[in-house]
């Protein structure tokens, strides 16, 4: 019941063998290449075929003749799970400079560490030269898990680089601008990175670079080159796919957005996908994509300037229209897990086959190399035309074994199967199975007459050698089939195996591999390992969270002859249910990122890490809410481990009071011939916000607060009451900044006398409220900002108000003169009173500052301080005397401090730039 020959004993690997691919009439395609475990394709502008191979090596395909000599091997490859050599890339003046890009996995051995890589290389002649590698650009280090990686590379109409890299399997990443985890960055070609890209001037270091946020595993991108768009491949989780078109500043919504907005928080600057679908029909994972726009065009009209895109799981390849609202049209059926394809200049097509012809199920995939590189060509003919023959077979005795033929042509196309030149009756399709092989068959020769309407075509002969030989007998023994997993525990497996001619199979003859499975899908979780009988897996315990998730361990095979079998054993894990509550009840909580309402409810895998967040201040219907602590006794924002039993996490909140100031002082200024008038007192009851080319047309704001009888508090917003003017532009951002000055008088301010701003942009809002509509208030936190300003000894602080963006529409904001909605800072203050013998004085009260901070952040009182990461791994502790500098060995990021002062708990997060 073990043995590989007899697979449909094993439903779930019983899967048909994979026949060639379905084309439009008029369509053929060859096999180029056989033996792949591909990650991706790039065809040169001079035609040669690059096919990156997951361990590291690059090939060269040739006149459609792969290269005896790898292309390129990269030494220190990651290639665990999805990581690996994913992409190459050619330079735009390749033919004179020689270069291409490399997006790989680089591991470094000497501190057991790995991250995405980008390198040039400069080719000569047919070959790499090794030696002339430059690394551009390495990415954050990766943590243990090895899924979504992303991987794609393009370049620009700009000749800049773009980039694309997964969130690392934890969604907050790909929010957070501190990490380059879930982005798509911009680069020049030598590895530096542009000065006009979106968050240059508000980030530091590598995250610069980064252009477009809040992606869950962008696989490829594709730049059209005779627009310059660049169309993202993103793959989805539960039921979404996406493409998207890349925009600076973009946020196309993961975690809290899978496919096209519906009654979602839209985040700032967010991008709907230009095309999506779901995962009906077995569709699950969109992987290449390419525009069909060759130097001559080869196929149809109808498939000019069209983007050609793959699905991994459902096998097809389709493509849309984006000059006519993406209209979805079928190209191709039948593939076994497309994964690229890309177009020469003569108009061929080239894709990747992961699967391969005739691969059949997932467990003969023990290595993953049964890759195929097709070539598809559009004749015009609907006559048959032979694809790839019948290959030559080998098997034991009782064996099963399987003939295959790829013919296309005008369908309805027809298949008869032929042994010694006599039909066998009821052969009639692409395969030809043989349940049970005798030792009389040994030596038959088979064919198949492929037939239409228009012509019939013989292929050429196969062989079929029959040798006498029982297929080993492979048994697991551990582990046991009713065993249960926890994440972040070690799983042992081990196996016995015989054989009717060798007996007891030596460890020589194992080979152990394991899949995570996923729905319907899986990704490697270990790859082969050879030469034990025994071995532990050590299982992961972050990465993926979902609970429809399990491990299959494969154990293969192999007797003297090379016959083999193949078993398996599935593991499930231990599941509780996990409730994240708060009180009161229906706040506003994160949970891996992406935002919840209480209580939520989810079944988690004992043992997974799983982020929880609380945000320091929340509003709820008319009232503020102020974190006082979680059940659990953790900090505000920490990690947790998915508990043994049923859990509940509450997330204390109290009510917070707070104060509202207005304005002392409001104006605006404007550009231009009018760059000397004073609107503060002309346009007395309205604030113009507005960016434009013409100068003439663009306005700016400044408003000043008093905070002279400000104590100790815990947040401020600043709040204006606003609409849009009219409906050219939607979602108009709108940014604040601090004003150093408190001196500028709103009666003779115009925009030659405005005092300077800051660089660092406090926050941002988009507004989106309709001109016919009375308008909203929009919220700008500016905590640590007027915090700051306080511990300084300021009594009164100054915004700037303007549109980033050049735009037709202005923002019209309510002034302090106006009747009602008047522009506010709102202040909330510690919720629960002092007692007096803890009270605090003003002297003692805990401040921090300057924040954000490149260096040290300052203490200013006595008290035990503790400083957590995003994580809520604790990374500093002190007892300060009053004057202490923190910080100083923190890398670049968010963190929580927490003081410990005369009796109560103080928090403020801090930004390390």
């Amino acid at each position: 019941m073990n043995k590989i020959i007899t697979f449909c004993l094993f439903l779930v690997l019983c899967a048909l063998y994979t026949t060639a691919a379905t084309l439009p009439t008029g369509f053929t395609e060859s096999r180029i290449a056989t033996g792949l475990d591909p990650t991706g394709i790039t065809v040169l502008k001079d035609e040669r075929v690059l096919v990156t191979i997951k361990s590291g090596r690059i090939l060269l395909i040739k006149n459609d003749i792969v290269a005896s000599t790898p292309f390129l091997t990269i030494p220190n490859v990651d290639n665990f799970n999805e990581r690996g050599l994913l992409s190459v890339l050619e330079d735009p003046s390749f033919a004179t400079n020689g270069f291409i890009y490399v997006f790989y996995t680089f591991k470094n051995s000497s501190q057991n560490t790995s991250n995405n890589r980008i390198s040039r290389f400069r080719v000569v002649g047919d070959v790499v030269d090794v030696n002339s590698q430059n690394v551009l650009f390495d990415f954050d280090n990766l943590s243990s898990v090895g899924v979504h990686n992303g991987g794609g590379l393009a370049f620009g109409l700009d000749g800049k680089i773009y980039a694309s890299i997964g969130e690392n399997g934890n969604g907050g990443h790909a929010q957070n601008l501190n990490v380059l985890f879930g982005k798509v960055i911009r680069i020049n070609a030598d590895g530096s990175i542009p000065t006009d890209n979106p968050f240059y001037n508000t980030a530091s270091g590598k995250n610069r670079a980064i252009y477009a946020l809040g992606l869950r595993n962008p696989f490829k991108l594709k730049a059209q080159a005779t627009t310059g768009k660049i169309f993202i491949n993103e793959v989805g989780a539960g039921w979404i796919e996406e493409v998207n078109e890349l925009k600076s500043a973009a946020n196309y919504g993961w975690p809290n957005i899978e496919g096209p907005i519906s009654n979602q928080t839209r985040p700032t600057n967010y991008a709907d996908p230009v095309y999506s679908y779901n995962h009906n029909n077995g569709n699950c994972s969109i992987t290449g994509g390419v525009f069909y726009n060759p130097t001559t065009v080869q196929f149809p009209p109808q498939y000019n300037n069209k983007y050609f895109f793959l699905d991994y799981c459902a096998g097809w390849i389709r493509y849309v229209d984006p000059s006519n609202n993406f209209a979805l049209s079928n190209f191709a059926t039948g593939v076994d897990r497309p994964l690229d394809l890309d177009i020469n200049s003569s108009g061929s097509m080239y894709y990747l086959a992961r699967g391969g012809l005739g691969g059949g199920s997932e467990a003969d995939n023990t290595s993953s190399n049964e890759g195929e590189l097709w070539k598809v060509n559009y004749t015009g003919s609907g006559d048959v035309s032979i694809g790839v023959n019948p290959s030559n077979k080998s098997v034991a005795v009782g064996a099963s074994v399987t003939f295959v033929v790829s013919a296309t042509g005008a369908a309805p196309l027809r298949y008869q199967w032929l042994k010694n030149g006599q039909v066998i009756p009821n052969a009639t399709g692409q395969t030809y199975n043989i349940q049970s092989v005798l030792l009389s068959d040994n030596g038959s020769k088979y064919t198949v007459v492929v037939s239409n309407s228009n012509s019939s075509k013989t292929s050429t002969e196969a062989t079929l050698n029959v040798f006498v030989n029982t297929a080993p007998l492979a048994t697991i023994i551990s582990p046991a089939i009713d065993v249960k997993y926890e994440a972040g525990t070690s799983l042992t497996f081990s196996g016995n195996a015989t054989d009717a001619e060798d007996g007891v199979l030596p460890a020589s003859a194992y080979s152990w591999y394991i899949y995570l499975q996923h729905d319907t899908h899986y990704h490697p979780a270990m790859d082969a390992i050879s030469g034990i009988k025994t071995g532990t897996f050590n299982i992961p315990d972050e990465g993926e969270t979902s609970d429809t998730v399990w491990y299959r361990i494969f154990l293969t095979v192999t007797d003297a002859l090379g016959t083999k079998s193949t078993v398996f054993r599935d593991i499930f894990p231990k599941k509780v249910v996990v409730t994240l509550a708060s009180t009161p009840s229906g706040l506003n909580l994160k949970l891996d990122g992406a935002n919840i309402t209480t209580p939520f409810t989810f079944i988690g895998v004992v043992g997974m890490k799983r982020a929880i967040e609380a945000d320091n201040i929340l509003k709820s219907g008319e009232n503020l809410y102020s974190f006082t602590n979680w059940s659990n006794s953790g900090t505000a924002i920490q990690t947790i481990l998915t508990p043994k039993q049923n859990t509940t996490y509450t997330a204390n909140y109290s009510v917070s009071k707070s104060d509202t100031l207005l304005a002392v002082a409001d104006a605006y200024v404007r550009g231009g011939t009018n760059s000397n008038t004073t609107f503060g007192m002309t346009d007395a009851n309205v604030l113009l916000s507005k960016t434009d080319a013409d100068n003439e047309r663009t306005r700016q704001v400044f408003l000043r607060f008093d905070i002279s009888k400000l104590s100790e508090m815990n947040s401020s917003k600043l709040r204006l009451f606003g609409k849009r003017h009219n409906l050219d532009n939607a979602n108009v951002k709108v940014s604040a900044f601090g004003v150093p000055s408190q001196t500028w008088n709103e009666n003779s301010i115009t925009w030659n006398t405005k005092p300077a701003n800051d660089v660092l942009k406090l926050s941002e809002v988009i507004v989106n409220a309709e001109p016919t509509s009375q308008g909203q208030y929009y919220d700008w936190d500016v905590s640590e900002y007027v915090k700051t300003a306080k511990a300084n000894g300021a009594n009164s602080v100054s915004f700037f108000i303007t549109n980033p963006e050049v735009t037709s529409t202005y923002i019209i904001f309510n002034s302090k003169e106006a009747i009602t909605n008047k522009p506010q800072l709102v202040v909330t203050f510690p919720s629960a009173p002092l007692s007096s013998e803890n009270e605090i004085k003003s002297n003692e009260q805990v401040i921090l500052y300057p924040n954000p901070f490149t260096e040290s952040l300052v203490l200013n009182t006595k008290g035990i301080y503790s400083i957590y990461d995003i994580s809520g791994s604790k990374v500093e502790t002190g007892n300060c005397d009053g004057n202490c500098k923190l910080g100083n060995q923190l890398a670049v990021g968010v963190y929580l401090v927490e003081v410990e002062n005369n009796g109560r708990t103080q928090r403020a997060k801090v930004l390390k730039k």
